[in-house]
């Protein structure tokens, strides 16, 4: 009796493959490796008999190649799900008001700039400092004992003199003091989100209306 060796097996199985699909060479479809599994444990030597090593190896490669295309597909529902709720969060930021950490706030033709300062630690006086783009000192206001953490304040939009400032963007800085000791003191003002963007950091951008772009990872409060 004859044996069909492995290797005439390959032959005839490769050249049945390309009769019935022409894949390019690189790649192995489903139904063409468990055809060639088959072909190649029926006509496999006898006398030498495929390790079971070798064949669990094979196909641990088919079952990993098969995995990464599930996997791929997978991630791409989940990609596409996350952006449209990405977009639904975004759509209900738009005409809401964000509190971020800048040293910029918008005064209006009327009414109060409102702020709030972090305090690491409790303060006997807390001094705010507000100026023109320019550097030019408008108005400092003491607001005396604080506790640590967030603290609100207000600015009525007087200068020193008494009179209405004009409307736009002023620099706010601020520091504690402890007896002689001073510390600069980080500031957070407030915004109305003009338009919102899908991508950047957090998801997406908003556009303020006064502070530019910022990130959805640097909003401390939304009101």
């Amino acid at each position: 009796m004859s044996t069909i060796t492995s290797t005439n097996a390959y032959e005839d199985l490769g050249l049945g493959l390309r009769q019935k699909v022409e894949k390019p060479k690189d790649q192995l479809g489903q139904e063409e490796f468990l055809e060639l599994m088959t072909t190649q444990l029926v006509n496999q030597d006898p006398l030498k008999p495929m390790e079971d090593g070798d064949f669990i190896s094979q196909m641990a490669q088919f079952g990993t190649v098969n995995g990464i295309t599930e996997l791929q597909s997978s991630f791409a529902s989940m990609a596409s799900a996350m952006q449209s709720s990405q977009a639904l969060q975004a759509s209900v930021m738009v005409g809401r008001s964000v509190t971020v950490a800048s040293e910029f706030g918008a005064l209006a033709e009327t009414g109060d700039l409102t702020a709030s300062v972090n305090l690491p630690n409790s303060t006997q006086n807390t001094i705010v400092n507000i100026s023109k783009p320019n550097g030019e000192l408008v108005r400092t206001l003491s607001l005396g004992e604080q506790s640590a953490g967030m603290n609100d304040f207000s600015w009525d939009g007087l200068t020193e003199d008494g009179e209405r400032a004009p409307a736009g963007n002023y620099v706010i800085t601020a520091q504690s003091t402890n007896g002689a000791d001073a510390e600069s003191l980080q500031i957070f003002t407030s915004d109305t989100v003009d338009s919102v963007s899908l991508g950047g950091a957090g998801g997406f951008t908003l556009h303020l209306s006064s502070l530019g772009d910022r990130s959805m990872n640097d909003v401390f409060k939304i009101s």
